[in-house]
């Protein structure tokens, strides 16, 4: 695994851009960081060494007789085939495979099949491919975007990156991207972006997951062709659901496989949710059959009493006892229970700031993350494991859609089935709760949606003219149903639930940063390519078969799982409940961050600043407001992704 980089200059014989690793070197962990000039080119590559065939990576290689430079970040999932093919099945006899760097594997499937090569890869990957001789770029990034890439292309030259500010000091006139900067503080709710290819930096862009692009370098004024390779596939998938079961535990049990292959120690952040249980249930019984452990991190509330009483007895404010039950099925995992010592996440903003180059919302997990993934490394952790996108995958499947779904195919005695199963499983009456859901899907699913008041869901701290001036769904486009309410999942519109460029670019990007950052490799199996091919084609009401919500792992994962996690179907955890009650125990630290924000603020020379902030709000509430109270939790929030804006804001200006 590494990190790539480069820049190419269109009018000279040499590259102008003398070097770009400095941040490389400052920002991230890498067991060694390289830097070459290719003709009129800069190439760079850091690498982390994660699996032993890593050791043996001598990037950029060339291909072509020599005129093509090809650099690859990348762990590749399916070497062995990929070896088998491109060398030849007696190449076993010649070489062992962990002597084959995956970088070489790259360049060699880009001789055999050309550009067309992403359509073999199977992993984690981003590569940049030169062509001196006929002034092409190659970029592209995995099917996920698992692995991010940015690049820069004007009159002078282009530039790509793993990191964003490579690209700023290597071209420092590029001005920060107005548009981005304003969806951050002006889009409603937690939402941190709501565009796959853009950047706070001006035309400085992202490769969107399952895509290419393609710039002709000696052609400065021709855009770059973007190509999409992939989309989630229909594959065959039975009707049997007990052949449905294999088949799911096949995918997943070797998504799981493949991303706990390592040379050193696997760890993950484990709750009680489906998606990190069912992760955590497949890779113990993959790492116990070659004799290691896997080291669970768990978050537990400091104050638990606190949030137990405040919070509704369907939250699970403390999920330690199921982490526990799963661990008592797998001995080889090792929890860990993390607190923090009841610190606030505030003591993290700059450095979260500095590696995530984008301001973020998620302030609080972040800065639990952060926590557990050093603690993670320095155990000697080189990946580490989560269930991120879970809920849209394997643990997809609620009652609505499904019962819905099988109301439009005219399959009315099994909808009512499902529905009446449904509300045996929970303790409703069955025949009330029917009739109310035919209602309810007369009114909204058929008829659809209103168009949401949003502007009514805006940051209090945002000014009039920005709250007046901002179109979410100019500016959103088909994204803006992350905003609607109401309304079930329907079996067309599942595929843009189940794949969703616009998050995988941010889930991405802040797991390449934050891994580099800390030296390890970040994996979730939940968004694998066979395991989205295989949601994307199983029959939609088996998300909640026979009236079972999430059925994927209620059902095929019954077994492997305890039942306390399973059931109750009603009650749900929740991450990061104390966050008020820690602040207000370190108040004169968070308000002095507050206030000094806001002396920045008014030195910023950012114009989204001036034009969108109510520096004035800002001011008065707090001013009326020297503690953290919970019945303000919501405005709190808001409080501080403005201050999280400014300081990146103001941190970038310096």
């Amino acid at each position: 695994m590494s990190a790539i980089w480069g820049h190419i200059d269109y009018l000279n014989k040499e590259s102008s851009v003398a070097t770009m690793a400095a941040e490389y070197r400052r920002k991230c962990k890498l067991d060694s960081v390289d830097e070459t000039g290719f003709k009129n080119a800069l190439l760079g590559f850091g690498l982390q060494i994660i699996n032993e065939e890593d050791r043996h990576e001598k990037a950029p290689y060339l291909a072509d007789g020599g005129d093509t430079a090809v650099l690859a970040d990348c762990v590749l999932d399916n070497r062995e085939e990929l070896i088998a093919e491109l060398w030849g099945l007696e190449k076993g006899a010649e070489a062992k495979e962990s002597d084959i760097p995956s970088g070489l594997i790259i360049a060699r499937a880009y001789e055999r099949w050309g550009v067309d090569f992403t359509q073999h890869l199977r992993g984690l990957f981003s590569v940049a491919i030169y062509n001196f001789r006929d002034g092409k770029l190659f970029l592209c990034v995995d099917q996920c975007a698992c692995r991010c890439l940015n690049y820069h292309v004007d009159g002078a030259g282009c530039t790509f990156s793993t990191l964003l500010s490579p690209i700023k000091q290597a071209v420092p006139e590029i001005a920060e991207n107005e548009d981005y900067i304003t969806d951050f503080l002006c889009i409603p709710g937690l939402l941190p972006n709501i565009t796959a290819t853009e950047t706070p930096l001006k035309d400085v862009y992202l490769v969107e997951a399952g895509c290419s692009v393609l710039i002709d370098t000696k052609e400065p004024g021709k855009a770059p062709v973007i190509t999409r390779y992939y989309k989630p596939e229909t594959i065959r998938v039975s009707r049997n659901i007990g052949a449905v079961r294999a088949q799911f535990l096949e995918a997943y049990g070797k998504a799981v496989k493949s991303a706990v292959r390592t040379d050193g120690k696997v760890a993950m952040a484990l709750s009680g949710g489906f998606d990190s249980s069912s992760v955590a249930a497949l890779a113990a019984t993959e790492l116990a059959q070659a004799g290691k452990k896997l080291n669970s991190y768990t978050y537990v509330p400091f104050y638990k009493e606190e949030v137990r009483a405040e919070n509704p007895s369907y939250f699970i404010t403390d999920e330690s006892e199921d982490v526990k039950a799963i661990a008592a099925m797998y001995p080889n995992i090792e929890t860990h229970f993390e607190d923090d010592g009841g610190e606030d996440f505030t003591v993290s903003l700059d450095e979260l700031i500095d590696v995530m180059e984008v301001p973020f919302k998620a302030f609080v997990n972040l800065h639990t993350l952060l926590n557990i993934y050093k603690k993670s490394a320095a155990s000697g952790a080189k990946v580490f494991l989560n269930g991120q996108c879970g809920n849209a995958s394997i643990s997809f499947g609620d009652i609505d859609s499904a019962a819905y779904h099988l109301h439009r195919k005219k399959r009315f005695l099994s909808c009512k089935r499902y529905f009446k199963n449904f509300c045996k499983l929970v303790g409703r009456d069955a025949n009330a709760e029917y009739r109310d859901f035919i209602e309810y899907i007369k009114a909204e699913a058929v008829t659809g949606s209103e168009e949401i008041s949003y502007k009514d869901m805006m940051s209090p701290f945002i000014t009039s003219e920005a709250k007046e001036q901002y179109d979410l769904y100019k500016r959103a486009g088909i994204f803006i149903h992350a905003l609607e309410r109401g309304s079930v999942t329907l079996k067309e519109d599942y595929v843009d639930v189940l794949y969703s460029p616009v998050s995988y670019a941010y889930i991405g990007a802040m797991e390449t940063k934050l891994g580099l950052h800390t030296g390890m490799i970040i994996r979730d199996a939940t968004r694998d390519v066979d395991v989205l091919n295989f949601c994307n084609s199983v029959p939609f009401e088996f998300f909640a078969y026979a009236g079972t919500p999430r059925y994927l792992i209620r059902g095929f994962m019954k077994d492997l799982l305890p039942n306390r996690i399973l059931y109750p179907i009603l009650k749900s955890g929740q991450q990061s409940t104390d966050w008020i009650h820690r602040l207000n125990a370190h108040r004169e630290r968070a308000l002095k961050l507050l206030n000094e924000t806001m002396e920045e603020l008014g030195e910023s020379d950012s114009l989204a600043v001036k034009r969108c902030l109510n520096d004035e709000c800002v001011r008065e509430f707090l001013k009326e407001h020297q503690t953290f109270d919970k019945d303000k939790e919501d405005v709190y929030t808001y409080l501080f992704i403005a201050t999280i804006w400014v300081k990146y804001l103001t941190n970038s200006e310096s």
